[in-house]
């Protein structure tokens, strides 16, 4: 498993980006009109713009997945990319038995719709621009926190 992200959600999507670029220095990788993707050196920010301009708590039975990693203001979610998506949910649900935590979203097949790109020249970056469809699931870990798996 490769560390992949962290996201936050915020109100304001463009307002964020620019202040990520002028005050700490990252560079747009993507963005759309729902997310970007900011990077500096290998690491990466994940940027989305809320649902709705007020404060929603993450529901534990919510099941549509941009509602539920974009449905509220705040450190939203860590995202981990995996080889294997079925082997990945398979050992997850195992070990779930025994430390908690549990499937949200099953793994499904997701296309991004790009607005803007930067050329980049590292490999973990590329991949975040690769225009094809990758998988996507969502789990949750004992205290409800969103971790985004991602086989792309």
């Amino acid at each position: 498993m490769i560390y992949e992200h962290v996201s936050i959600t915020v109100k304001n999507l463009d307002r964020s980006v620019a202040f990520y670029t002028k005050v700490f220095g990252f560079k747009v990788l993507k963005k759309t009109a729902m997310n970007a993707y900011l990077y500096l050196g290998e690491d990466m920010l994940e940027i989305m713009q809320a649902n709705t301009a007020e404060e929603k708590s993450t529901s534990k039975e919510k099941t549509d997945v941009m509602e539920l990693l974009a449905g509220h203001v705040g450190l939203n979610h860590l995202g981990f990319r995996v080889e294997d998506m079925e082997s990945a949910i398979e050992s997850f649900e195992k070990l779930s038995q025994e430390f908690g935590g549990r499937v949200l979203v099953r793994p499904f097949e997701y296309r991004q719709q790009l607005k803007e790109v930067a050329e980049v020249d590292h490999d973990k970056l590329r991949r975040v621009l690769r225009s094809d469809p990758w998988r996507i699931a969502v789990v949750v870990d004992p205290d409800g926190i969103l971790i985004e798996i991602q086989e792309r």
